[in-house]
């Protein structure tokens, strides 16, 4: 768990990336701790490890993704920020394959889903797609999250959008 909390401030060096992808791997059963392990090195680990490991959560727990809303939502922003590394690294598949799982977990009264999916299609749409239409769904987001007081998200997801302008630029 430290080396999760690290990958939320710095780089971790390639040896704990290593030790992050082995307990990654090992994992058969998910729950919070793994998830939060996840959710916070995932900017670190292997893309294609990233999406076997995702692939491999959203088939195995169908009952937890209606029945328990805790781990529902970390299995969400899970999603939410593979899909935005896989953009960010022109995964334009995966990221693809991750951004329709999104849109397939909204349930009725989501606002938090629907909002981020329409940032994160924004996002793909931009750097796959065409650059004008993904801005405005992404304006579109952010407008919303501010009306809404959401101000916080709103800065995490503007941070995510330069990360994908700063790519996309390079």
């Amino acid at each position: 768990m430290a080396l999760s909390a690290k990958a939320c401030y710095s780089h971790l060096s390639p040896l704990e990336v290593s030790y992050i992808e082995t307990k990654l791997k090992s994992y058969y059963i998910w729950h919070s701790y793994e998830l939060y392990i996840l959710v916070n090195t995932l900017d670190e680990i292997d893309p294609i490890l990233l999406q076997d490991v995702v692939w491999r959560i959203l088939s195995q727990n169908k009952y937890y993704l209606k029945e328990i809303t805790e781990f529902r939502n970390l299995l969400i922003r899970v999603v939410i920020r593979a899909t935005l590394a896989m953009i960010r690294q022109s995964y334009k598949d995966y990221s693809e394959r991750f951004l329709k799982a999104l849109e397939e977990l909204t349930i009725v009264f989501d606002t938090y889903i629907r909002i981020s999916t329409l940032f994160v299609k924004g996002c793909w749409i931009y750097a796959f797609d065409n650059q004008i239409t993904g801005k405005k769904l992404i304006a579109r987001a952010l407008k919303i999250l501010s009306e809404i007081g959401a101000l916080e998200l709103r800065e995490v997801f503007q941070k995510d959008f330069e990360k994908i302008c700063n790519k996309s630029s390079a």
